[in-house]
């Protein structure tokens, strides 16, 4: 066995394997495509050995290779106290004979050693949650907001602010599938829902009418390939509906926290507030933990964890694209550029995953397998589909792997907070 260093993170691993393990392996091969075959004169099962490994040897020889490669790169490894980080390609020397040693190799990328600094103890300051009587009034009539109905407008004019347009709108060119209502009308309040221009040519229209206009798009807009562009965009209002607000009664208590009095709903809101509160000030404690800690120490990159926090925000960034029927071939056009502008976040992600990684390797720290479960269930709930479902495909494609590594940072991240010297803000 020989193992070369590339860098920090990779490791170049060459094994052989003897030609006596070869041969066993591949008569175990052959004794089990022996059984599970049947030919003109022969019982399943009774076809001569050699007729079976000359019928199928590329078939046999695949599989003989594969379980030396699972077998033998697992336990060196194991025996090298190597902790993997991806998923690894293995490059035989040459195809496996009978009768002769099998030389292969890998690169693998592991868990580097690094000189922790000291992570138990850190201070930090978190910001107390407080909620004013006139945040709860405007929580309130948002909810309002919420349970409010619509009433069409029946009078021939242009929508107002504060009213619903109802508007179907697609850009012109290359840009039609990317930026388009589709099937289905979009509702917008007016003043609220979108950027300047695009209300600005909704203000001008009346139900009925159609208008194209070139439009400028923000620089900062969701879909890449029109941020900071001037496009033509063709809109026709549909409906103009005027939104009355629920009286805050009882009724609108029941509604809103199940609850029978206005005052009591008022403490359910408030509360409601204060506990998310002490979650997001908890959050951005933790985040600004993790940043002190890697201000302290220079992290490697490991390539395969970049790769899962680029992977991860293209996942997001197409999700509501595919919701909005926007093509495939329409969509993948943003890819480089996204991918090209995610890479500093996904850097910046894969360092504190391998951070807190030597951090619970040190700590032994590990996942059980109720909040493995817990975290699976909600995955696949969330994709709506069959908990065996997803936990196979997840296995197949590595997923699942990368599932445990990500639950394994979030523990680590709560083991820095719940052992950090924590005061309030002022």
């Amino acid at each position: 066995m020989k193992i070369e260093t590339l860098n920090q993170v990779r490791r170049k691993i060459e094994l052989t394997i003897p030609a006596r393990e070869v041969d066993a392996v591949i008569d175990k091969v052959v004794a089990r495509y022996q059984s599970q075959t049947s030919r003109k004169g022969f019982r399943k099962g009774k076809v001569l050995l050699k007729s079976i490994e000359s019928r199928f040897r590329n078939e046999i020889m695949a599989q003989a290779g594969e379980l030396l490669y699972n077998q033998h790169a697992g336990a060196v490894l194991k025996k090298a106290k190597l902790s993997p980080l991806n998923r690894f390609q293995v490059s035989a020397a040459g195809p496996i004979e009978r009768g002769k040693d099998l030389t292969f190799s890998f690169v693998v990328e592991v868990l580097p050693e690094l000189d922790l600094p000291e992570y138990k103890g850190m201070k930090i300051r978190q910001k107390t949650p407080t909620i004013t009587d006139a945040k709860v009034d405007e929580l309130v009539a948002a909810y309002q907001e919420e349970f409010s109905t619509l009433e069409p407008i029946t009078e021939p004019r242009g929508p107002e602010k504060g009213e619903v347009a109802e508007i179907v709108f697609m850009a012109d060119g290359d840009f039609a599938s990317l930026f388009t209502s589709g099937d289905t009308p979009f509702q917008m309040t007016m003043g609220r829902d979108f950027f300047d221009s695009f209300e600005t040519l909704i203000y001008t229209l009346k139900p009925g009418e159609t208008r194209t206009e070139t439009l400028d798009f923000p620089e900062d807009f969701h879909i890449l390939e029109m941020a900071g562009q001037s496009v033509a965009v063709q809109v026709t209002l549909k409906v103009i509906y005027q939104k009355t607000l629920p009286q805050v009664d009882e009724a609108f208590a029941m509604k809103v926290a199940n609850v029978s009095s206005v005052e009591q709903m008022h403490e359910n809101i408030k509360q409601r507030q204060l506990a998310r509160l002490e979650r997001e000030y908890n959050q951005e404690a933790k985040q600004r933990l993790v940043k002190n800690l890697l201000e302290k120490i220079d992290v490697p990159l490991a390539p395969s964890l970049v790769r899962h926090h680029i992977n991860k925000a293209v996942a997001s960034h197409f999700k509501p694209l595919k919701a909005a029927g926007v093509p495939w071939e329409e969509a993948k056009k943003q890819l480089p550029a996204l991918e090209k502008k995610q890479k500093p976040f996904a850097e910046k992600a894969a360092k504190v995953q391998l951070l807190m990684m030597c951090i619970a390797m040190k700590e032994k720290i590990t996942l059980s397998e109720e909040i493995v479960g817990k975290r699976i269930y909600e995955l696949a709930a969330r994709d709506k589909k069959d908990v065996k479902d997803f936990i196979i495909q997840a296995q197949k494609s590595g997923r699942f792997s990368q599932i445990k590594k990500d639950l394994m940072v979030e523990q680590v991240i709560d083991f820095l907070y719940n052992h950090a010297c924590i005061t309030p803000a002022a």
